[in-house]
C-alpha cells in the first residue's frame, strides 16, 4: 500500500552544481525520503540571489507538488547548499512576508554554508 508523503523537502544545490550531485554529496535527500517526505531537488545553477525567475521556479515546483498532493502544503521545508542555501533563506523570508499568494508556508529552512550573515538575518527576523 502506497502512503502519501508527510511533507515536502525542496533542496537547492550550490551555484553551478548539477541537481544530481546533491544525492552524491549528502544523504539528506535519502534520509528525508525514508522518513516519509517527498524530496524535490531544483537546479537553479547560476543563481546567487533570489530574483524573479528563481522565485517563479521554486513557486512553480512547490505549487505543482501541492496541486498533486494538497496535504503537502501542511509541511514544506526548504534547504540549500552554499548559494542554494542563500536562495532557500531568501525564499523562506519572502514566503513568510507574502503568504497570501501561496497555499503553503515554509516550516523549516536550512542553509549549509550559505554566503549570508546569519547573525544579522536572525536579529532582523527577531525585530520583524
Amino acid at each position: 500500500m502506497h502512503q502519501s508523503p508527510l511533507g515536502l523537502l525542496v533542496l537547492l544545490p550550490g551555484r553551478g552544481e548539477p541537481a544530481r550531485d546533491v544525492f552524491r554529496a549528502t544523504r539528506l535527500a535519502h534520509e528525508a525520503a525514508a522518513r516519509g517526505l517527498l524530496v524535490l531537488v531544483l537546479g537553479l545553477n547560476d543563481r546567487v540571489y533570489l530574483d524573479s525567475l528563481s522565485l517563479h521556479v521554486i513557486d512553480a515546483a512547490i505549487g505543482q507538488a501541492v496541486r498533486t498532493n494538497p496535504t503537502l502544503a501542511a509541511y514544506v521545508a526548504l534547504g540549500g547548499f552554499s548559494a542554494g542555501g542563500q536562495l532557500a533563506l531568501a525564499y523562506a523570508k519572502t514566503v513568510r512576508r507574502d503568504s497570501t499568494h501561496r497555499p503553503w508556508q515554509i516550516h523549516a529552512v536550512l542553509g549549509v554554508n550559505p554566503p549570508v550573515d546569519l547573525v544579522a538575518n536572525w536579529q532582523r527576523a527577531q525585530r520583524q
